[in-house]
């Protein structure tokens, strides 16, 4: 199947999934279901503006689109995320603008030079597997209950290990207690540090 048929029928997935979450939770009387219909309508718009500004993204090489979150309201985008330079965080704003047809765009950028490193991930056989390993046991640290408080306000946007080298990065929608990542992670297996980048969209 070609991209363009696979990005097209995940997108019907997503609004006839829409339309059953909203419908099917409705009561039994036609005004209130009209106006139901209504809504399910709006949502099915913003959750194909939100898929296609994702699948644009996914397609573009020059961006790396698991370090940005879009986020569509019917009327404003919110780009929040980390870009390796302000030409690139410029190039995805105008590429939103056109597919939600809407000047109002919204945006919190992190410059990060670790995006700016395009050279392959050079490993003697059997790191990266040990990392994938790590990977997920951070993922499974990130999860846990003394972490649940601070990431209720805090998306965890990705996570990239290297050679045992763990680097968060974290969008912040409010202020939160100080949490210290690196002593969080000191004790998971495979870890040998943490970095922590931070865009904050208050």
């Amino acid at each position: 199947m070609e991209y363009g048929s696979l990005r097209r029928l995940i997108l019907a997935a997503i609004a006839v999934l829409a339309i059953v979450q909203h419908v099917s939770s409705a009561p039994e009387n036609v005004g209130t279901n009209t106006s139901v219909a209504n809504k399910v309508l709006v949502e099915a718009h913003r959750l194909k503006v939100v898929g296609l500004i994702k699948a644009i993204l996914i397609d573009r090489k020059d961006i790396k689109a698991r370090y940005v979150r879009v986020r569509y309201d019917g009327a404003v985008v919110c780009l929040d995320g980390f870009v390796s330079n302000k030409t690139v965080a410029a190039e995805i704003e105008s590429m939103a603008s056109r597919v939600a047809k809407t000047e109002k765009i919204v945006s919190h950028w992190l410059i990060s030079e670790s995006l700016q490193d395009d050279d392959p991930y050079k490993t003697h056989i059997g790191e990266q597997s040990e990392d994938a390993v790590t990977w997920v046991r951070v993922r499974s640290a990130l999860a846990s209950e003394s972490v649940r408080e601070v990431l209720k306000v805090t998306e965890v946007q990705a996570v990239d290990l290297r050679h045992g080298r763990v680097t968060l990065y974290l969008i912040a929608d409010a202020p939160t207690a100080e949490f210290d990542f690196e002593s969080h992670l000191k004790s998971v297996p495979g870890v040998v540090s943490t970095t922590v980048q931070v865009v904050k969209t208050y």
